[in-house]
């Protein structure tokens, strides 16, 4: 079944947005706003490449809670490595 909707085209198995996107939320003013819910007071952004598992410890974590506090958390027992320019730069 296609997804159909204003401001959206589905492309094979990609969708696309013209506009900006709120996971969480319709008042967004950046290209993609995630918004907590009050459940867990976290919006975060979980990756999870399709080798490694899909639990919720499994993958790399982008977060923030209520109080502040940010987070880029692998759950991998691997590194994470920073670069600019092309150029690894923190491993």
């Amino acid at each position: 079944m296609p997804f159909q909707a204003s401001g959206w085209k589905q492309q094979d198995d990609s969708v696309y947005v013209a506009q900006n996107l709120g996971l969480g939320t319709e008042a967004t003013t950046r290209k993609v706003t995630v918004r907590g819910n009050a459940q867990d007071n976290t919006a975060a952004i979980l990756i999870q490449p399709s080798g490694l598992g899909t639990t919720t410890t499994d993958g790399l974590l982008l977060s923030q809670n209520n109080a502040g506090s940010g987070y880029l958390w692998n759950f991998e027992n691997k590194g994470l490595i920073f670069g600019t320019d092309d150029t690894e730069r923190v491993r």
